[in-house]
């Protein structure tokens, strides 16, 4: 019997157009990015136990990638990839660890002139891409949660975001899915729990000289003391702010206006 996190995930699955059981169908490669930390190891067991309850002895082939930035002591980050390994292992699970060269996120965070976090997702995701066209992969799965979609919103208020770009994390863009959108990180956390599951910590989600970390470990906590449903009311208007986007967006095709979109970035 499935527990209530992983019916979460299967609804999240199911919400990219095609039923959970035909994304786990025999024939597919579904890659998951897997940090170590504790969204994405419940993402890893999640699909582990969503593909043994629709195939018992075939399946989806699942594919874990762990990237090493190299941008934290090397110890930590070395432990972080050796933990993800082990439980593959364990799991019966392909691994392939990606490891960044020392000094490398930080160059490309000069050369693109938008901070470290930017350089690290942006040389993450090329590693994702490649793999998973080398894998000829259905898809790239990623842990960002209920949480992180907040915390996304709010960043984005205080930069200024408008149109689509407001409107938080997309669950699908390209080969990149996100079924854990729909799941708190406290509902993450209880799932492990009642696993018995170790994940591992990054210290670097304490330092505050980040602004996504100001927001969740300052301002989250007083949202939720003096504003209570602060949340629901957020991820409700970036609802309506992305179905107004699409609207205006289709309306200005239709006018055949030399219209350009540009790049948007999920920031995360």
């Amino acid at each position: 019997m499935l527990k209530d996190f992983e019916k979460k995930l299967a609804e999240g699955f199911d919400s990219f157009g095609e039923s959970c059981n035909k994304i786990f169908a025999t024939g597919n490669t579904l890659l998951l990015g897997v940090s170590g930390g504790a969204d994405s190891i419940a993402l890893l067991q999640g699909c582990v136990r969503l593909k043994e309850e629709f195939f018992s002895n075939a399946g989806a082939e699942i594919f874990v990638i762990t990237v090493n930035h190299n941008i934290r002591p090397q110890k930590e980050s070395q432990a972080d990839a050796d933990f993800v390994s082990n439980l593959c292992k364990k799991l019966n699970v392909g691994c392939q660890v990606v490891h960044l060269l020392p000094g490398q996120v930080v160059k490309v965070a000069e050369q693109r002139g938008r901070g470290i976090e930017e350089a690290a997702r942006f040389l993450r995701y090329n590693a994702f891409e490649k793999i998973a066209k080398e894998k000829g992969a259905y898809g790239v799965f990623l842990a960002h949660n209920r949480n992180d979609q907040l915390e996304t919103l709010l960043m984005r208020f205080f930069q200024g975001s408008s149109g689509m770009a407001a409107c938080g994390i997309k669950s699908q863009r390209d080969i990149f899915f996100r079924p854990m959108l729909n799941i708190s990180r406290t509902e993450i956390e209880s799932y492990l729990l009642e696993l018995n599951h170790d994940f591992r910590k990054d210290s670097t989600n304490m330092d505050n000289s980040y602004l996504r970390n100001r927001i969740r470990n300052k301002l989250v906590p007083v949202l939720n003391e003096v504003l209570p449903g602060w949340d629901k009311a957020i991820i409700s208007g970036a609802e309506k702010t992305h179905y107004e986007s699409e609207l205006l967006e289709a309306m200005v095709q239709n006018l055949n206006l030399d219209w350009q979109k540009k790049d948007e970035c999920d920031f995360m």
